[in-house]
């Protein structure tokens, strides 16, 4: 059962690791423009973020029912019941795209508030950034077929040509290579929305390439639409929220001082490894419990599981080792120097154990939101990040008087309670009876 995940997760993993170095790249190269940059960016990047979670769940609500037709139908990719999936995927992205570049509007309220000593540079990137948003549905759209009938291959070459064009290209905007100015920050975003249209151009040249047996409409189903769009909100709210939330966060340890927003952007940058090592795997596993649930076998979708957790661990346990012998060798990485360098190496040992407990459970929440279980996450992520990260992170630092030491503990009290709700969930066995399509296309 290893063997398959990893068979189908590699191609994922390779893709999702792109993107992490990617994001990782431009934290390192805006901390070489000094903490205030830094600062700006971990702002920008959240609130970016909150919006984007509007726009790739279109990803997971297409997997959801491509891979169980996908399943059930014997792995033809070419039956009409599983092709037909994929231009209601396309304008359901659009939707979600259009949606969230209509939402982000309010940026000019709302960056300024949540970064006040570099408000401009936060602005500046948000404005430019979320230019890209209806491209990434359609990419979305286009990425959770793909996945749903086994051609992760295909999504891997997409993300990693058009992260490295992103890493390319933000060295180039940033520090004025060549002819090209130098932009700061506004380089960083100009790189962005560059890499954006690059994978959703590789995306539609890959699927418009395949020639499927099976004729299927180009228009709008609009029952199809919606449930694509229904399956994946819980998730887009429970990321949205949970990226207000870590904008929230920003805004309480900027309230001690910018050098704790930008030691804890580097902190939370850094453990980012586990969930984008682990989640290749846990993306490939969802979708063999697609499968697996499209033939109603639930043994087989549980031992999957369980295969899966065996992964997980592995993986957490080597990046625990790794961040407690060297912390050092981070904190260089990001150009930190005295006491934001000694403050990293604290954090590092403080979060490692934490971490690791959330990566655990990690892959479970993977698999239940690809498999329409999201509102179940949904629930657990509401509850720990307000009483974890708000409420103990607020209550420590502007009652108690514990400044970052008591918003890194609000942090940690929401990763270990959320861990324990998805194994309960988990123990539950609710999550093998979700149905994710009540009619066909």
């Amino acid at each position: 059962m290893v063997k398959r995940i990893v068979r189908i997760g590699v191609p994922l993993l390779a893709g999702n690791l792109s993107m992490y170095l990617y994001r990782l790249a431009d934290s390192i190269m805006i901390g070489r423009l000094g903490v205030d940059a830094l600062a700006a960016i971990a702002v920008a990047t959240v609130y970016t973020a909150v919006h984007e979670m509007f726009i790739w769940p279109t990803a997971l609500g297409t997997q959801a029912i491509a891979s169980r037709r996908f399943g059930r139908e014997g792995h033809r990719e070419d039956r009409a019941a599983v092709r037909e999936i994929l231009p209601q995927a396309v304008w359901a992205g659009a939707v979600a795209g259009v949606f969230a570049l209509a939402l982000s509007t309010a940026a000019g309220v709302l960056v300024p508030r949540f970064a006040a000593a570099s408000a401009g540079d936060a602005l500046a990137y948000v404005r430019i950034s979320r230019l890209a948003f209806p491209a990434m549905g359609i990419a979305a759209g286009f990425r959770g077929y793909l996945a749903a009938v086994h051609r992760t291959r295909v999504v891997m070459a997409a993300l990693v040509a058009s992260n490295i064009a992103n890493v390319a290209l933000n060295a180039v905007f940033i520090f004025g290579l060549g002819p090209a100015p130098a932009l700061g920050v506004r380089g960083a975003a100009i790189g962005t929305v560059a890499a954006h249209l690059l994978n959703a151009l590789v995306l539609g040249v890959a699927v418009f390439q395949h020639r499927g047996a099976a004729p299927v409409s180009r228009r709008p189903h609009p029952v199809v639409v919606r449930r694509i769009l229904a399956i994946g909100f819980p998730v887009a709210i429970q990321n949205a929220f949970a990226m207000a939330v870590i904008l929230t966060y920003q805004w309480i340890l900027g309230a001690v001082g910018a050098v704790f927003q930008a030691v804890t952007h580097v902190l939370f940058s850094t453990f980012r490894i586990n969930k984008t090592l682990v989640g290749g795997f846990a993306n490939g596993a969802s979708i063999l419990v697609g499968n697996a649930l499209g033939r109603q076998d639930e043994d087989e979708a549980q031992a999957i599981v369980a295969s899966q957790q065996r992964i997980s661990g592995a993986i957490g346990l080597a990046v625990f080792v790794f961040v407690i012998a060297v912390p050092q060798s981070v904190a260089a990485v990001f150009s930190l120097t005295g006491d934001s360098r000694d403050l990293l190496v604290s954090g590092l040992r403080f979060f490692a154990p934490f971490f690791l407990i959330e990566i655990l459970a990690y892959s479970l929440e993977i698999i239940f939101t690809h498999n329409g279980w999201g509102r179940f996450v949904l629930a657990s992520e509401v509850i720990t990040n307000l009483t974890g990260i708000v409420a103990v992170s607020a209550v420590s630092v502007f009652v108690l008087g514990w400044g970052y030491r008591g918003a890194w503990a609000g942090f940690a009290c929401y990763q270990l309670t959320h861990a324990l709700i998805l194994y309960a969930g988990l123990r539950s066995r609710r999550w093998l009876q979700i149905s994710v399509e009540d009619t066909h296309a």
